[in-house]
């Protein structure tokens, strides 16, 4: 890459001067015309949007407050507590806060205005300083930017003149929503069950809102709820989804992503698959993995040594997983280099803050765009995935040549679907069913355990009554623990279901 600098010879002192006089008086005039337009500018919205917020029965809303909320997402990124997000954004957002605050940024370079200023006055004398021969690399680049810039230009106006048209027109009560966040910080701000009382107070047992620029409508009736989740379910059988999060495989094809028909053949194969018959034969598997986990809590027991509940559990769910849905044998507890073992804990080591599913929160039109233009996978480390990907192509690969395998697992059972034309399986189906479950398994098992654990240490009575119920059914010198001893414990099922009433592994 070569560089050819121009610049304007003077050939005098006093033409120097004069030059330079030019330039500053130019500038000053710039910065106060732009300064006076900008203030201009604010004030005008800020009218418009106090208008707006009387119409909606919202006298609050102001381009102070969008500002405090527009902010809270940058002050996070930046590395603030998402519980000073909002304190941080209204310090941005308002400058009346603080007298030495508002006078440094008035004065200086860090209020709107300012910003006004310097767009104005130092890009209208912009001369290009240099000629450059860039590389096909570099025009990509700033063809990428240049299409994402304007997307995303177009899609805040877009969206958030649709947000305010769909409550209107549906007369949806609710939030007004606010540019590109939408109703997301007034639930934020009080995300607690009394919050949601206080909101069915206000708005009703059936209010609106938007999630970024995607607007929801929140349902607390319960007999509405039931028309939607049993008597009109074929209506409302579709997760919601982010538009671009589940294109990357392998969750382009999990029962998370189909919709309508695929979804339904898709489940309707694998339903069978967690039969009781189908679990009863994986039920060997299982007790393998649990022996290896009772002679590490022995151990740990007899050498009084401290341990992390969570840690053990997660190598015992892990060495579960790996056996019943993939058909690989791991020990976690004594191998934890193993490199299935190694990808598994990365995906879940993944950070829960992660900047480009905020945007597509923000810009859901964006959704596809951004998966095809990064080619990033929304939640897992790429190498990971096409980790488990391979690996579970050669496990099928290999299933395929040698038939006489007799593994029980739920591969060689989705695998065995294939000898019914209609009802078969492809490759990255397979693929996808078997990395959810690993997905969907892992850190929801691991956590229940947890919380098993601490119920049982915590109440000494429940413990007591549970392992008098399991010497009942289950004698000390039973060999192997059977699926139908199990299913005859109902205190067992009790307590489990106690448990996840009390800690959830997940919320809806």
């Amino acid at each position: 890459m070569t560089s050819n600098f121009y610049f304007r010879q003077e050939t005098n002192l006093i033409e120097a001067l004069s030059v330079g006089a030019t330039m500053v008086i130019k500038l000053i005039a710039y910065v106060v015309v732009n300064f006076k337009a900008f203030i201009s500018i604010l004030a005008f919205l800020d009218d418009v949007l106090g208008y707006l917020g009387s119409k909606v029965n919202f006298p609050e809303l102001s381009f102070r407050l969008v500002c405090s909320y527009v902010f809270m997402p940058l002050a996070a990124m930046i590395g603030v507590d998402w519980a000073d997000s909002r304190v941080v954004g209204a310090l941005i957002g308002k400058k009346d806060l603080s007298a030495i605050l508002a006078t440094y940024l008035l004065c200086g370079f860090g209020s709107i205005p300012a910003l006004g200023v310097n767009l104005g006055a130092l890009t209208s004398d912009a001369r290009p300083p240099l000629r450059l021969r860039a590389s096909h690399r570099a025009r990509d680049g700033q063809r990428k930017h240049r299409l994402i810039h304007n997307r995303l230009r177009r899609s805040v106006i877009y969206d958030w003149v649709q947000n305010i048209l769909w409550k209107w027109k549906y007369n949806v009560k609710g939030y007004f929503p606010l540019p590109i966040l939408g109703t997301l910080p007034f639930q934020l701000s009080n995300p607690t069950p009394d919050g949601e009382r206080s909101r069915i107070n206000r708005f009703g047992k059936i209010y609106g809102g938007s999630l970024g620029m995607i607007n929801i409508i929140n349902v607390c009736d319960i007999d509405i709820l039931k028309k939607i989740l049993v008597k009109d379910h074929a209506d409302f059988q579709n997760r919601f989804t982010l538009p671009g999060v589940y294109e990357p495989p392998p969750s382009d094809a999990t029962l998370l992503a189909l919709k309508d028909s695929e979804w339904k053949r898709v489940r309707s194969i694998l339903t069978p698959s967690f039969s009781a018959a189908k679990l009863k034969m994986m039920t060997t598997n299982i007790n393998h993995v649990s022996e290896i986990l009772a002679r590490g809590l022995l151990e740990n027991a007899r050498s009084r040594s401290t341990i992390d509940p969570k840690d053990i559990y997660g190598c015992f769910t892990m060495d579960v997983i790996a056996r019943t849905a993939f058909g690989i044998e791991t020990n976690s507890y004594k191998n934890p280099d193993d490199p299935f073992i190694a990808h598994g804990k990365r995906v879940f080591s993944s950070p829960v803050f992660n900047p480009v599913i905020i945007l597509m929160m923000i810009f859901p039109r964006l959704g596809p765009f951004l998966t095809r233009l990064l080619k990033y996978s929304m939640f897992f480390p790429t190498n990971s995935l096409e980790f488990f990907i391979d690996v579970s192509k050669q496990i099928i690969e290999q299933r395929k040549t040698d038939i006489t395998t007799g593994r029980v697992d739920l591969l060689q059972l989705m695998l065995n679907s294939e000898h019914d034309v209609h009802k078969s399986l492809s490759v990255n189906e397979i693929v996808s069913q078997s990395f959810i479950v690993f997905v969907a398994g892992y850190e929801t098992t691991a956590t229940l355990l947890t919380y098993a654990s601490y119920v049982l240490a915590t109440n000494p009575d429940v413990q007591n009554t549970l392992q008098e119920e399991i010497d009942r059914h289950i004698p000390r010198d039973c060999k192997e623990i059977i699926y139908e001893k199990v299913m005859e414990l109902p205190y067992l099922d009790q307590f489990i279901h106690e448990t996840l009433r009390m800690y959830p592994p997940v919320t809806a």
